[in-house]
This record gives C-alpha cells, structure tokens and sequence, in this order.
C-alpha cells in the first residue's frame, strides 16, 4: 500500500528534476517546443522610426493589428546596442511555423545561411513588395550605420538595410541606403510562445 502512495510523488519528483523523461511540458526541440516568432512588416518607414524604442512600438502596432499579443521588438542596432543583444536566444520560426534559425548562433553565423527568409507578414501573408529592411546591422549581428540611431530621415544620411527576400548575409546585411528610403523592419516576438 505505501508503494503504490509514494510511486506517483516519485514520478512527480522525477518529472522536476528531469525534463528528458517526457513528463508533462518539454520546451526542448520537437514541433511543441517554445520559439520567438518573427516577421516583416506591411508598412515601410523612413530611417526615423524614433529610434529603437520607436521601432518596437511599430512593430507591436503590426502584431496588435494581426491579433498577436505579447512584446516584440525589432531587429536594428543602434550604435549603443547590437541588434543581436535586443532579442532572446531561441529557436525563431516565421507565423507558419517554418524554421528560420535554430538559435542566436545560427541566426548569427555568418558562415550559414537561414533555413528560410523572413518573408512573411504578422498576418502569415507573404511580402509581395519592395523586401527592403531597415537593420542598422551586420550579419554576425553586430551595428553598422544606422540613420542617427533611427531619428534621422534625411538624404545626406545613411542606414544598413538587409533583404526580407533573402536566406544568405544579405539577409540584414545588403549595403546602406539613404535615410529617406521608405524600407520595412523585422520584428522578433520577445516571449517565448508554443
């Protein structure tokens, strides 16, 4: 009798302190395991965005409008923070499910390309216009030019901006365009979801 009452705290114990045995939920690896999401955005923007904080605000607005909740943040560098440093370590899929990057390093090497471009929408629409992409930084993850810290729009300033069509560097990392430009941002959800 006392067996059969200490079996299943046993198994709970287990369950605690072992994450392997496939007790109950397992954020590590499979289809149901917790990723950041990531998209592009419908709207396009000069290179003021009011800066990073601005930025996260547009693309919040984006998700709201989608139906999506939680906090998002966008993919620039600033010149005061990495674009790489602004978004958790995680596997990051696109609104469909499909793999962009198992994890920061993935998302990072500059050696690799992405499983798949971030060519959607918040929506789960594909982008089927301009795939220009404020990003203010290089492939490894790191600050590049970046329109005065995204509060600047003018033609006599630059900003690095990547290619929402492509798998390769150029990805966040296609050369500069003056602030003027009217280009998207990615955005990373800054919660893990299942």
């Amino acid at each position: 009798m006392r067996t059969q009452a200490i079996l299943p705290l046993l198994i709970v114990a287990l369950c605690f302190s072992a994450s392997s045995l496939g007790c109950g939920d397992d954020d590590s690896g499979g289809s149901g395991s917790r990723h950041v999401k990531v998209f592009v955005t419908e709207g396009e923007f000069t290179g003021n965005v009011g800066g990073l904080a601005g930025a996260d605000l547009i693309c919040t607005a984006s998700a709201r409008k989608a139906g999506l909740s939680g906090g998002w943040v966008a993919w620039l560098s600033d010149g005061n923070v990495d674009a790489r440093d602004r978004i958790l370590d995680a596997e990051y899929r696109l609104m469909d499910g499909q793999v962009v990057a198992n994890d920061k390093a993935d998302l990072t090497d500059v050696m690799l390309d992405l499983n798949t471009a971030i060519d959607l929408h918040a929506s789960g629409a594909p982008n089927t216009g301009d795939p220009d992409v404020w990003t203010g930084t290089l492939a490894s993850g790191l600050t590049d030019t970046t329109c005065s810290q995204w509060t600047n729009a003018g033609a006599a300033n630059s900003g690095k901006f990547g290619l929402a069509n492509q798998t390769g560097n150029t990805w966040t990392d296609s050369g500069s365009q003056f602030c003027d430009e009217l280009n998207r941002l990615y955005c990373f959800s800054d919660d893990l979801v299942k």
